[in-house]
């Protein structure tokens, strides 16, 4: 038995599978059902041809289905945007891992308490894959303790602020043009009050990234050096000194950002499994054994994460519905 919702994810679905019939380029389609990897990878590592479907994706509010109509979305459910996202992998013709910071903890941070101003300027690029973001939380003394971060924010005359510290673990950081930047404004404040959260400039003279470079040779991860970097107080993201209220927005979308990612989702593995079953390869006990594993694996991870953070969040909803807390003038 089918429910309304099912119903309204499988009408959404069907308008994206038709959308995408008119709209995705041939040679990748052919790729995807010719199970050529060669030719698909030869097209999905050519950032012409990537940045162009990125703008496409995002223009069409594909890229940010969540997202209200009015900023760029599709003003879909999350059950719907979770199946679009698996549609989407079904193709390869989904948003990288890379932009993961942007598209599931920038877009709904800035939607949450950014002024239209702020909206306006960051999330039309963001949804047409033109910036990429990264987060600036973690700091050498203070990973799993955030609220102990000891990078300073300094409030100037001029409206401005001049920022001094140190961020690490923070991915892509060297190749982004934004950053989700939390900072200490008051340090005579309990820690979790006297923070105030940023969007910065990446560019902005004092900033710095250093990647590190892993075993495998690869360099995701980057420490990044800020000193003396002005600020302006435009690029604040909520009220000076409530930067925690702000982050926990951010941090509870990067909860259910990864709960509801469709790395190996149940999109991506059924077509594992057909194009296993068309080309014989299901008959390999081995191979057949390793998709079932990988569903196994997936549905294990959502399910701890969920069951983990699920009484934060039904708190945190709430207060959201019954409390002033997080309510701004």
């Amino acid at each position: 038995m089918t429910t309304p919702d099912e119903h309204g994810t499988e009408a959404v679905v069907a308008q994206l599978r038709e959308w995408l019939r008119a709209n995705l380029p041939s040679d990748w389609r052919a790729a995807v059902e010719a199970g050529d990897t060669a030719a698909l990878g030869a097209i999905t590592s050519d950032p012409a041809r990537t940045s162009a479907w990125y703008e496409t994706l995002g223009a069409a509010g594909w890229a940010t289905p969540g997202w209200p109509t009015e900023h760029g979305g599709r003003g879909a459910t999350a059950d719907e945007a979770g199946a679009v996202a698996d549609e989407l992998a079904r193709w390869s013709a989904g948003r990288p891992d890379a932009d993961f910071v942007g598209l599931a903890l920038a877009g709904a941070t800035i939607l949450a308490w950014g002024t239209e101003e702020q909206r306006q300027r960051y999330l039309p690029p963001l949804a047409r894959g033109r910036e990429r973001w990264c987060q600036l939380f973690s700091e050498p003394g203070a990973g799993s303790d955030l609220a102990s971060l000891a990078t300073r924010a300094e409030a100037h005359p001029d409206g401005s602020w001049v920022v001094n510290g140190q961020k690490v673990w923070s991915s892509y950081a060297h190749e982004s043009r934004f950053g989700l930047l939390m900072a200490r404004s008051d340090a005579s404040l309990p820690k979790h009050r006297g923070i105030t959260y940023f969007l910065l400039d990446m560019s902005t003279p004092g900033v710095q990234a250093r990647p590190l470079r892993q075993m495998t040779g690869d360099a995701e991860f980057n420490e990044v050096f800020l000193d003396d970097v002005v600020v302006p107080d435009s690029a604040r993201l909520g009220g000076v000194n409530e930067g925690w209220r702000v982050a926990i927005t951010t941090l509870m979308s990067e909860r259910s950002g990864l709960s509801g990612r469709p790395a190996v989702g149940p999109g991506v593995t059924d077509a594992l499994v057909a194009r296993a079953r068309t080309t014989g390869a299901w008959d390999s006990p081995v191979l057949r054994d390793r998709i079932l594993g990988l569903l196994v694996e997936e549905r294990t991870l959502q399910m701890a994460t969920l069951r983990a953070f699920a009484p934060a969040m039904t708190r945190r909803a709430r207060r959201d519905r019954s409390a002033s807390w997080c309510t701004r003038s």
